[in-house]
């Protein structure tokens, strides 16, 4: 699927027929794109704010999916430890800290989790490397998911 199936310009949709590694950049790219469509022209003060009975917000789920997308690519698929902001927490005090996290921090630090912001999984060094990598084998991920899932009793997203 391209931006024409998607209908939206700047929107890229996941690849109809694709290898395995190609799909999955495919849906992270159409994942990435529908969060920023969603958060643009937003202000801080609405990046902050939950809507009830959620208490999920926009901003908290920027930094939430920039941590998860961060974690299978550093940790899970290169084997690697985890870098900034990620390992000022402790994450066992506060297992939710990405989600609940962002509450206090200013709108142009919340945008820079999103696509294109240097903080997160936007078009940056380490998503280049993150694709360079991919391209080799997607196994991995596949192989981390299963193994996290059997750990977790089913849940994948950390």
């Amino acid at each position: 699927m391209d931006e024409a199936q998607t209908g939206e310009p700047g929107r890229p949709g996941p690849p109809q027929e694709a290898g395995e590694a190609a799909t999955l950049l495919g849906f992270l790219d159409y994942q990435r794109a529908t969060l920023e469509r969603k958060c643009r022209g937003l202000s801080d003060d609405q990046l902050q704010a939950a809507v009830p009975p959620a208490s999920m917000t926009p901003g908290g789920l920027l930094k939430h999916l920039a941590y998860v997308e961060d974690y299978w690519f550093t940790q899970v698929v290169a084997g690697q430890a985890p870098a900034e902001p990620w390992t000022r927490q402790d994450w066992e005090a506060d297992p939710g800290w990405d989600w609940h996290g962002a509450a206090g921090d200013p709108g142009g630090e919340l945008r820079a989790y999103g696509p294109g912001g240097p903080g997160g999984p936007g078009p940056s060094r380490a998503r280049s490397w993150r694709r360079a990598r991919l391209r080799r084998s997607a196994r991995p991920v596949a192989r981390g998911v299963a193994r996290d899932a059997s750990r977790s009793g089913g849940c994948s997203c950390t």
